[in-house]
Order: structure tokens, then C-alpha cells, then sequence
């Protein structure tokens, strides 16, 4: 039995690929430290520090919070830390750091409108009542105010600030309510909060008895669908603005040759077989746009010589080019988009056991009848104040001139 967590779920939703090597392959691969990553265990680490002396009353002073900061940061820095946006430096991100942890200590202090309960707390929650599909996470902080109320806490340093709609809908904290919820008797109700470290800004959300089961049922087919996919054998990669930070990268069959030529010098790219077939490719298909626009051109030119010299061939040198266009009858009510016309045709047809006939998709039946010789003149010639008559597409046919045309 597999005991999921929300990161795991999450991998796969952006990135099934992704999902079977680190999961299902366990492909053994130099896991790497990506700043961002780097950071948010960091600011992490001091605010678990802080509120565990907190819970042994001893408050911190910011400059104890900043200083134990600095030291992490310092201590656990490594040169394989890597960052992809190459307009930051580490010394940038480090001052991130301080100032989000600066931010939320003016914003909180002295941190008495809740008490802590517990810090990275570990959670089981339990989706069905068998037990087949469990998830497991763990609370950065949980709280209880003085009214009783349970609050969740989690804390990011991400650069993307979400809407209040993505947070109402937000899954791990809503998994973790139902894991608390089996674990404590006293919970009267639980509030969703997070924390936006780098925007100094928080976020918060609850949700009902309702929602929670809705959810079950939810991660319960998304699991379904995992297991699914992995005795089929069937994940397909997904490429996202992800990709930058993937620690399979390099064997991804959708980067793998762009991870060999990232590496590449300038003669070697040049010289790459797969770079020359790509760049002649792309010449090829801009030449075929380019031509195709430009056959689209000469063909509405020709319909219109055709039309002003009421001719339906036209010559060339080396062949000649069969311009038709046959109008056809629509029905009106598909032009004015009239219900009252569409059902007194309707009506007609039916009346006159034509229904079954007439009453097609595109009405291309419609056109067959009237043009042709199975309807008596009557039934025709009613039929006509129902429709009108539309100017067909024009099709093209071109031949080699014969002798006799020279």
C-alpha cells in the first residue's frame, strides 16, 4: 500500500514523466539544491527555531531571528546550489531572506494572538474509511487561538502571489484539516492560513464538511488515475516553465538533446546533425507558408478573372486551370439564427414526411433535393421561401495542355 503525500501528487500533475522517474524508476541521480529551495529551508529553519523558544517563553529579538538566519544560510551553502535565472546572484536571494524575515517579525511581534501547538507537525490524513488511500504531510506550524480555533500554517517563499479563488481551492492545507481533524477532539473549526514570506503578505481560507469529502473523492481519483497510469506504464512529460529545475533534465526526451547542446561550443552546435536537420526543417516550413499564402492569393485572383470573363479555364504556357464554383441552397434560419424560422422549415418538412430526407448536419441534403429531380415541382418550389442561395468555394483543377490546345 502506497502512502502518498501532496508533493508527490503535485509531481505528477505537472509532470507524470517526472513523477515515474523520481517514483516509480527511482532513477539514482545527484539530487540537486535549487536556490529557491535553498532559501525557503532556511527562512524555514529560523522561524521553527523562533517558535519553539517561543513555546518555552523565550521571545526572540529580530536581530536573534536575522543573526540565526545569517549562520544557516552560511553553514549550509554549497557550490552546487544552482540558479536559473541568470539575472540573480546568491548574495540576492540571501537578501531576500532577511528582508522577508525582518517583514514578518514587525508584522507578528510580540506573537500573541495565537498559541503554538505544534511545529512540523506530522499528518496522517485517511481518505476512505478502509484505509486503501492515505496521504501523509507535515504542518509548518499549527496553532489554536484563544477562542479554540485551530488554525494552519504554512509558509512560502515563492514569487507568485495567487488569487483568493487558487486558495479556496488549495489542496495540501485542505488534506491537512482532514488529517487534524482525526487527531484532535477539541477542533470547534480551522482556519487555512499562509504565509507569503517575500510579499509580507498572508493569505487565509477555511472550508466546509462539504468540501473536505468533495476533496476526498477528488484525491482518490487522482491517485486512482496515478496507479493507473503506472501499471499501464503510461506517462507522458509535460514541458512548463518546471522544466529549468528538473533533476532528470538531462534524460527527459523532450531536453535531453537541448541539455547536450546547452554544452556544446559554438562549432560543435553548428556541426550537431540534429541542429542542421531542426534549422533545415524550419526553412522548409516557412518556404511552404510563404508559398501556400501565396497560392491562396493567385487562387482568389483567378476565381476573379474567371468571374469578369465569365470563363471557367484559364491557360497558362505548360497547363491550364479548371475554376468551379457551384452555389448551393442553405437554409435561411442558419443565416438569421431565427428559432421561428427554423421551426415553421422544421414543421414543413415533417408535415410532408420529409424529415427524415432533409434534416441533416449542414442541411447538405437540403441542397441535393432542390437541385435535383426527386421532389415533386410543388414541394420544390415551397422549399425555395425557406432558403437562399449561397456562392459556392471555388475549386481549382489544373491539367497539362494537350497538343490540341497549342
Amino acid at each position: 500500500m502506497t502512502t502518498y503525500s501532496h508533493s508527490r501528487l503535485g509531481t505528477y500533475e505537472n509532470c507524470p514523466l517526472q513523477y515515474k522517474y523520481r517514483y516509480v524508476k527511482r532513477i539514482d541521480i545527484d539530487r540537486r539544491d535549487s536556490v529557491e529551495a535553498f532559501l525557503g529551508s532556511r527562512c524555514h529553519e529560523s522561524l521553527e527555531k523562533m517558535y519553539k523558544l517561543l513555546l518555552n517563553a523565550r521571545m526572540w529579538s529580530k536581530d536573534e531571528l536575522l543573526d540565526d538566519y545569517k549562520l544557516r544560510w552560511e553553514r549550509e551553502w554549497h557550490d552546487n546550489i544552482f540558479i536559473v535565472r541568470t539575472d540573480l546572484r546568491p548574495g540576492d536571494y540571501y537578501n531576500q531572506g532577511l528582508k522577508a524575515l525582518s517583514d514578518y517579525y514587525d508584522r507578528y511581534r510580540p506573537f500573541d494572538r495565537d498559541k503554538t501547538l505544534a511545529l512540523e507537525q506530522r499528518v496522517e490524513v485517511a481518505l476512505d474509511d478502509s484505509g486503501k488511500y492515505r496521504l501523509q504531510g507535515f504542518i509548518d506550524r499549527l496553532s489554536e487561538t484563544d477562542e479554540g480555533h485551530y488554525q494552519i500554517h504554512d509558509y512560502k517563499t515563492e514569487r507568485t502571489w495567487k488569487t483568493q479563488e487558487y486558495f479556496d481551492a488549495e489542496r495540501q492545507l485542505a488534506l491537512y484539516q482532514i488529517g487534524i481533524s482525526n487527531m484532535f477532539s477539541d477542533i470547534r473549526s480551522v482556519e487555512l492560513i499562509w504565509h507569503y514570506l517575500i510579499f509580507d503578505k498572508e493569505a487565509r481560507s477555511s472550508r466546509t464538511g462539504r468540501q473536505l469529502e468533495e476533496l476526498k473523492l477528488k484525491t482518490i481519483h487522482l491517485i486512482q488515475e496515478i496507479e493507473d497510469a503506472t501499471e499501464k506504464d503510461d506517462f507522458t512529460y509535460i514541458e512548463s516553465a518546471l522544466c529549468d529545475w528538473c533533476d532528470y533534465y538531462h534524460i527527459c526526451p523532450a531536453k535531453k538533446h537541448v541539455h547536450l547542446t546547452e554544452m556544446m561550443s559554438p562549432r560543435e552546435f553548428a556541426e550537431d546533425e540534429g541542429v542542421q536537420m531542426v534549422n533545415r526543417y524550419i526553412e522548409v516550413k516557412d518556404a511552404l507558408a510563404e508559398l501556400k499564402a501565396e497560392k491562396e492569393q493567385i487562387e482568389r485572383n483567378l476565381f476573379e478573372f474567371c468571374k469578369q470573363l465569365s470563363v471557367e479555364v484559364v491557360r497558362g504556357s505548360t497547363h491550364k486551370v479548371k475554376v468551379k464554383s457551384e452555389p448551393s441552397y442553405k437554409a435561411k434560419f442558419t443565416a438569421s439564427d431565427d428559432p421561428a424560422e427554423k421551426e415553421r422549415f422544421l414543421q414543413f418538412i415533417k408535415e410532408r414526411g420529409l424529415y427524415d430526407e432533409l434534416m441533416i448536419i449542414h442541411y447538405q441534403k437540403l441542397n441535393s433535393a432542390i437541385k435535383g429531380t426527386q421532389l415533386s415541382p410543388d414541394i420544390r418550389q415551397a422549399l425555395l421561401d425557406f432558403v437562399y442561395l449561397e456562392e459556392g468555394k471555388p475549386r481549382f483543377s489544373a491539367s497539362k495542355l494537350r497538343k490540341s490546345d497549342y
